[in-house]
């Protein structure tokens, strides 16, 4: 206490310390991150001069005497991105613990915390685990010790552990959200007992193992489906769909490259799916009578996704899709090959093209359209003009060259995680 002692009294003579506050603001928080912490810790810090080693101890006991403070005061603490610092042993933190819904842990967790966690931890709603060991079996412990978790996101550089996937399967009845990245690190039978999930997202730098017990798995109210993979071949996740039929969303950010086969396949299984409301496709010219099909029968779409590793001459689909989407339709992302290890990937079309496209949106009073469009593809000057006219006739909403679902995914996941994005 010495040290705090010493601090204080330095900030009181450079008029840094405020007077006490006449509200009890701490005890309303419910969102504690590290960020907020450590700024304040730097900065107490620096009044400590030309020791950088006595600066740094200072920090981290400031740090944890506010780490007290919050834990100690506030009861109804809701979200937390959990430490270095061990503070469930805090004043309070049985009390604090009980009360969290959402736990993040972005450092590697020892197996040994995670099971004195477990103890006073119980209530989770949402798990954020950015990284662990695969023997850490005090994390399958803090899984199987919660009352009803309905989120959880992994990210592993491992693949088949199975007291996780254990773990997993003892909250089947109320998971309803899973997010694995890096690897899909539980066996594929303890992914199969997952029956209630609402949404599944994989962000995958290898190849799905098991690819026959994968495609076996069935998730009959699975709503939202998220796949970064590059590397498992694309008829694996269409058989996964096809079982699959309350869709929503099919979202995929990489994907591996179609056949004209694979492809048609896909459409027809997306095309069961009426409750669809946004989709990821491969383009080609081959597909656009199956694309009307699935324009009928999926009447709630309202963005579509297109990409390629390819020139395409858009006409054609312009022409489909002004005359025949549904009319719930109001974003068009034509994305680029820059994710396909392709030299030249592009949308072409001239300015005739695309009045023609959007006045024939104006002439069936679609809803304003919202497009956006590869970075790698460059319009002429008269097409911007074209477009400036729409958007000011209200026909177009925006148009941007983004890659928009990808970068939007990232602000939306930040938002998420409870940190303001411009600190990202």
């Amino acid at each position: 206490m010495d040290l705090l002692n010493e601090c204080r009294a330095k900030l009181n003579k450079e008029r840094l310390v405020a007077p006490p506050l006449l509200f009890d603001y701490v005890r309303y928080t419910r969102i504690l991150t590290p960020f907020e912490i450590e700024m304040i810790g730097s900065a107490m810090a620096w009044t400590i001069e030309n020791d950088e080693i006595h600066a740094q101890y200072v920090k981290i006991l400031i740090e944890q005497e506010l780490y007290k403070m919050f834990i100690n005061k506030c009861p109804n603490l809701k979200q937390l991105h959990l430490p270095e610092i061990p503070i469930w042993y805090f004043p309070g933190a049985n009390i604090c613990f009980d009360k969290l819904q959402r736990l993040d842990c972005y450092h590697d967790v020892p197996s040994r915390s995670y099971f004195e966690l477990a103890q006073v931890c119980r209530n989770l709603k949402r798990l954020i685990i950015r990284k662990f060991d695969p023997q850490n079996f005090g994390l399958a412990s803090l899984i199987q010790n919660q009352h009803a978790l309905q989120h959880i996101e992994l990210t592993s550089d491992d693949i088949d552990i199975q007291h996780i996937g254990d773990a997993l399967s003892s909250q089947a009845d109320y998971l309803f959200h899973v997010y694995f990245h890096g690897k899909l690190c539980i066996p594929a039978d303890s992914l199969a007992t997952l029956v209630n999930l609402r949404s599944l997202k994989l962000n995958l730098v290898e190849e799905v193992k098991d690819r026959k017990s994968f495609e076996s798995v069935y998730f009959p109210y699975l709503e939202v489906f998220d796949v970064d993979d590059f590397f498992t071949p694309f008829s694996v996740y269409t058989n996964l769909i096809s079982k699959a039929s309350n869709l929503t969303r099919i979202h995929w950010g990489t994907l591996t490259r179609a056949t004209v086969k694979e492809l048609k396949d896909y459409i027809q299984v997306i095309s069961r799916c009426q409750n669809l409301t946004f989709v990821t496709l491969w383009y080609h010219d081959s597909i656009l009578d199956l694309l009307d099909q699935m324009f009928l029968n999926c009447s709630r779409l309202e963005g579509i996704r297109f990409v390629t590793d390819t020139v395409v001459w858009a006409e054609k689909l312009f022409d489909l899709l002004a005359n025949k989407a549904p009319r719930s339709l109001k974003v068009l992302n034509l994305g680029g090959g820059e994710y396909y290890d392709s030299d030249y990937a592009d949308w072409e079309f001239t300015t005739e093209v695309l009045d023609n496209f959007l006045q024939t949106w104006k002439l069936m009073k679609r809803k304003p359209l919202s497009i956006y469009i590869n970075p790698e593809s460059e319009i002429s000057y008269n097409c911007i003009r074209i477009i400036d006219k729409y958007i000011e006739e209200g026909v177009l909403k925006t148009y941007k060259y983004v890659d928009f679902f990808d970068e939007m995914e990232c602000i939306r996941e930040s938002w998420d995680a409870g940190i303001n994005y411009r600190y990202n």
